[in-house]
C-alpha cells in the first residue's frame, strides 16, 4: 500500500461535510452529559436537588413520547423534527444567560 503524498490532502469540500456531520451528530448529548452537573455544582445546590437537576432530562421522554408520535402523524416528521431542533440550539444557548437552578431544570427538560 504506498503512502499518500500531501498533493492528495482532502478537499475543503469533503472536510466541511465531515465537520458538519460531526456537530449535528448526538455529541450535544455527551457535552451535556459532563457539563451539566459541573455548572449546577457552581449553583451549590442540594446532593438531592443535583439528582433532580440531571435526571430531569428525562422526565418530558416519559410523558409526552406519544404526543410526539401524535404531533408526528398530525403535522409530519420533517416538521416536527425541524421544531425540536430549532428549540433545542436555542435551549443550548440559553444555559449560559439562566444561571439559575429553576432555569436550569427547565432548560434540561427543554
Amino acid at each position: 500500500m504506498a503512502l499518500e503524498d500531501a498533493s492528495s490532502a482532502p478537499s475543503l469540500r469533503l472536510k466541511l461535510a465531515v465537520y458538519a456531520t460531526g456537530m449535528f451528530s448526538f455529541t450535544q448529548g455527551h457535552v451535556v452529559t459532563v457539563a451539566v452537573p459541573l455548572w449546577a455544582l457552581t449553583l451549590d445546590p442540594s446532593p438531592s436537588l443535583l439528582g433532580f437537576i440531571i435526571g430531569s432530562r428525562h422526565i418530558p421522554a416519559l410523558i409526552f413520547g406519544i404526543h410526539a408520535g401524535i404531533l408526528m402523524d398530525r403535522f409530519g416528521a420533517r416538521r416536527v423534527l425541524l421544531v425540536c431542533a430549532i428549540t433545542g440550539m436555542v435551549a443550548a444557548l440559553a444555559f449560559p444567560l439562566l444561571p439559575w437552578i429553576p432555569a436550569l431544570i427547565f432548560l434540561q427538560m427543554v
